[in-house]
């Protein structure tokens, strides 16, 4: 038994040298974003120097973008290693944890079939959706897809202060949260035969999502959240949007029978060789946190290059474990067996297709030779001094309180308390702005010269310009 749970270390060590490893050096190419490890560095800092929980990015209290109270539990080691590494490094290890916890899963629900175990734990770490929300910055969501997975394993012990309390910080990490409740609600009716349990949870999963978005978040923000413009389509308020569900069904129909979005949800499904299908109802807490992605007019959600699926694949490789438990109990004696392991193999190679490292961080390989240009700039204006930079550039900035891209300046508005109005420095990556929004370098030149930007400095593709001109102006943005 000792060594067969050794064994179940094997694939996390090995995600954490590759992926892991690739995450660090994408950072450090200047591959990583603003949006969102600069966002979430530059909180973590602000709350760290005691502006709790203070943003110059979006809305200056940061719970008006994003409802995290259990991201914050992260303060004091950001405060003791204040650097986006130690984001990137934790987050790394968090999603191989949950590749752990996938494994201890399997080998307790299949134990007569050892390959089981490091077949999961292999499509939940590799599976593309998980590589790349480990290579795309640090999101909350993250960390909660672990706890869900936390969450399951202390509901199989009947251990439910430790399922209570993992859920909670569920709740915690991120406004949709709740889904995820409503998810681990409908695994413990499904799994353990709680109706009452289970029914309760999804009630108060869902009823928490919809007053955090409804309600506390507009107070902090002072408008709706723009996370509700991905759904207007479907309603012009929380409300409207649930009652379409009676008066308008088709508005739903319409929005998740698009091709792009089958094609997405293959896409999930492909590394488990359809297994969830032979029994589908399994998947039926996935589609809590599934709905969403697939109700979105945002291109990304559904693309599986971002952060969406971190509250997906952990009941995706659940219902592909169970659906094994079943063929198991069916007398299969082919369950995980040598072809099905080289099948499993080439879906995650043909999978490997939509990774990141090929699509949009492509462009962070040619950095290698740059990076030295960009530090050379960077110290050539003060450490705390208000800055817009690029948005490669924001991570290796965040030690100020103000830091935006690609705005000049903080309203009052959305900025009540920030001591400064407008961005003293604008440090431009000409480089990236041309492969990430085609923007042409005269156009910004003139651009901020227009805005009262004068260039001080230069080094290859990265230009330092200083303002003539202190008082606010709007907003910018290249044509």
């Amino acid at each position: 038994m000792y060594a067969s749970r050794r064994r179940l270390w094997i694939i996390p060590a090995v995600f954490l040298c590759t992926v892991g490893t690739l995450s660090v050096a994408r950072h450090l190419l200047l591959g990583s974003s603003s949006y969102d490890l600069g966002i979430k560095s530059q909180l973590l800092y602000n709350c760290a120097d005691g502006r709790w929980p203070e943003s110059s990015f979006e809305v200056q209290h940061y719970f008006g973008d994003h409802f995290n109270p259990a991201f914050l539990l992260l303060v004091p080691i950001y405060a003791l290693v204040p650097t986006p590494l130690i984001l990137i490094a934790l987050q790394a290890a968090s999603v191989a944890a949950g590749g752990l916890l996938v494994g201890l899963l399997t080998a307790r629900w299949l134990p007569d079939v050892p390959r089981a175990a490091i077949v999961a734990q292999a499509v939940f770490l590799f599976h593309p959706s998980t590589c790349n929300l480990t290579l795309f910055d640090v999101h909350e969501n993250a960390f909660a897809g672990t706890l869900v997975l936390a969450a399951v394993l202390a509901l199989e012990d009947r251990r439910w202060v430790a399922a209570a309390a993992c859920m909670i910080l569920v709740a915690a990490c991120k406004e949709n949260g709740g889904l995820a409740v409503a998810a681990l609600g409908t695994w413990l009716v499904l799994r353990h035969g709680r109706r009452r349990a289970g029914a309760a949870l999804i009630g108060l999963g869902l009823a928490y999502s919809f007053v955090i978005l409804a309600v506390v978040m507009p107070q902090f923000r002072g408008e709706t959240p723009d996370t509700l413009e991905r759904y207007a389509h479907l309603g012009d308020t929380p409300a409207h949007m649930l009652l379409n569900i009676l008066r308008r069904p088709h508005l739903y129909a319409a929005s998740v029978l698009q091709a792009g979005k089958i094609t997405y949800l293959l896409v999930l499904l492909l590394p488990t060789l359809f297994a969830p299908l032979l029994h589908p109802v399994w998947l039926l807490p996935a589609a809590w946190v599934l709905l969403p992605n697939l109700l979105s007019s945002r291109p990304q959600q559904y693309s599986s290059l971002y952060q969406y699926d971190a509250l997906i694949m952990p009941f995706i490789v659940l219902a592909m474990v169970r659906a094994w438990c079943r063929l198991s109990a069916q007398g299969s004696q082919k369950l995980v067996s040598r072809p099905m392991v080289g099948l499993t193999v080439a879906a995650l190679l043909v999978s490997s297709a939509n990774l990141r490292l090929w699509h949009p961080d492509r462009f962070a390989l040619a950095n290698i030779g740059r990076v030295g240009q960009f530090k050379n700039l960077r110290e050539k204006f003060p450490s705390d001094a208000p800055v817009s930079a690029s948005m490669n550039l924001g991570p290796h900035l965040i030690r100020r309180q103000l830091l935006d891209y690609p705005n000049l300046d903080w309203p009052a508005s959305r900025f009540p308390k920030l001591p400064v109005r407008r961005a003293e420095y604008v440090l431009v990556d000409y480089t990236f702005e041309w492969h990430q929004r085609a923007a042409r370098r005269e156009i910004l030149h003139a651009d901020l010269g227009e805005h009262g930007y004068t260039l001080i400095a230069q080094a290859g593709d990265f230009a330092l310009y200083e303002t003539t001109e202190p008082e606010t102006v709007d907003s910018w943005a290249t044509r």
